[in-house]
């Protein structure tokens, strides 16, 4: 991720908010600049289960965006599905319904 803020936080621009930022370093003093993403095409999805678990969830333009976290590894990465619907992710937030308040 090429694009940051205050040289700390890293951003990925063309995400929508909520889905745009990297985690924390393991030293804490800022977001790592890479960011793990899953690239659906329409008709394909990832496999979730109890060790890839869709947390929030956002249709937007023809996509839907998926904030999957891997608690066996605490490590969490975006899965963009092109022609995505909630119906995908029943057990998720839907981002949509607080979209606005996110930074």
């Amino acid at each position: 991720m090429g694009t940051s803020i205050n040289l700390i936080y890293h951003i990925a621009i063309g995400l929508p908010k909520g889905f745009c930022r990297s985690g924390p370093q393991d030293d804490m003093k800022a977001t790592r600049s890479k960011l793990v993403l899953g690239l659906w095409l329409k008709g394909t999805a990832p496999t979730w289960d109890k060790l890839n678990v869709p947390v929030w969830a956002l249709e937007q333009e023809g996509f839907l965006f998926v904030r999957t976290y891997a608690p066996r590894t605490d490590r969490g990465r975006i899965d963009v599905i092109e022609g995505g619907t909630l119906a995908l992710t029943p057990k998720a937030l839907d981002a949509g319904e607080f979209h606005a308040e996110i930074d």
